[in-house]
């Protein structure tokens, strides 16, 4: 369960990180979308949710909002305006008279489908990235007479299209033989900076850490150690977050209730804790945020503990340092029971407590490292 020279734990029980990868990560943090308005029409579509949906303060530089449901006027009373909230993923035609742009900040939105009456339809797009039209309506491309916006126009028939990606951010006029229902196949983007996750109050700080390649395992060992810990190998790891901190006893309980261990304070981590328990935890912390997390494979744990790309030059005795009292709490300084979380320093990554405190369960079976572990999974 990580390395020799990252091992200096007080407690004989253990506590855990949660980790979490971002390949299987469907909600999403915040994330800013950017949209430059031109002076006069333009077809506009928002592929976040906006934290305030109210329609002129997202729109605050335009005049005239439309859409298929209605419009919106500035210089009109409000009870005339038969929009006023924005819905995320469908299509605008917004007015301004003169550039400016818009910052709008909101979760990316999941939006699986939309109804299209025959005729004529203003579409949003709401992926993140560009994809041809036929790749992006393919739901209905068996329906679709024309495709248009401002530049260009996209005919299933046309050897001559000018419109031939469709792009975040815009929207499109859509022409459709009959009703139908656009099923979008909208795939969340990988979040690639630290969040926070907030479960009854108690906050889960994740740390983003980067994937990478390292060099494992050590041939001049402990020879206890040395069955798992040979032959020095080569290891690949994909992006994955990680809990800034060991699994508190206040995290604990915002996950599965109880009171609080006699003698131990919020912030302490949650020791006395099984294998089995701690994915108990996780598979109802599942449940709960509706996101996948887990425990830390050993590799990923070294990887982190490390520091990481960052770390892969300092070569530290102890995650973060060469001086064991800067990063670690251990027999010598903790009076031999568990100290808050995050009291001493971080490594590089900014993860704390990867040495010392409490040890820490991982994801995998102790075995040699040619043998294939088979995790846990929720059910």
């Amino acid at each position: 369960m990580g390395k020799k020279y990252f091992i200096i734990m007080q407690s004989r029980f253990f506590a855990f990180i949660v980790v979490l990868s971002i390949l299987t990560f469907e909600a999403t943090a915040n994330n800013n979308q950017s949209i430059r308005l031109s002076a006069g029409w333009n077809l506009v579509s928002i592929y976040v949710e906006p934290i305030n949906k109210n329609i002129a303060e997202v729109f605050s530089c335009a005049d005239i909002v439309k859409n298929d449901d209605g419009f919106y006027k500035t210089s009109q009373p409000a009870f005339l305006n038969s929009i006023s909230k924005i819905i995320p993923g469908y299509g605008y035609l917004v007015h301004t008279y003169s550039v400016c742009n818009i910052e709008i900040e909101g979760p990316i939105v999941k939006l699986s489908s939309q109804e299209l009456k025959k005729g004529w339809n203003i579409i949003g797009y709401p992926y993140y990235e560009a994809k041809d039209v036929e790749t992006a309506l393919n739901s209905i491309i068996d329906k679709v007479e024309t495709v248009k916006d401002f530049d260009g126009f996209w005919s299933i028939n046309s050897s001559i299209n000018s419109l031939t990606d469709m792009i975040p951010g815009k929207a499109y006029y859509i022409n459709v033989a009959e009703d139908c229902i656009l099923m979008w196949d909208v795939e969340t983007p990988p979040v690639t900076t630290n969040f926070t996750e907030t479960v009854n109050g108690v906050a889960f700080d994740m740390i983003f850490v980067e994937g990478g390649t390292y060099q494992r395992g050590c041939e001049n060992c402990a020879t206890q150690d040395k069955q798992y810990e040979a032959p020095i190998h080569s290891v690949t790891l994909n992006d994955f977050h990680i809990g800034k901190y060991e699994i508190t006893n206040a995290q604990w309980q915002a996950v599965m209730g109880g009171d609080l261990p006699w003698g131990s304070s919020a912030n302490s981590p949650k020791i006395g804790v099984s294998w089995f328990d701690a994915n108990k935890y996780i598979c109802k912390l599942d449940s709960i945020t509706g996101k996948t997390f887990r425990l830390l494979t050993d590799a990923e744990w070294e990887f982190a503990a490390r520091g990481g790309n960052k770390g892969k030059n300092n070569n530290y005795l102890y995650s973060g340092s060469n001086n064991a009292n800067d990063v670690a709490w251990y027999s010598t300084n903790s009076s031999n029971k568990a100290q808050n979380v995050g009291t001493k320093a971080p490594n590089e990554l900014g993860i704390y407590d990867m040495s010392g405190n409490a040890w820490e369960w991982v994801f995998d079976w102790l075995m040699p490292y040619t043998t294939d572990a088979k995790p846990i999974r929720c059910s």
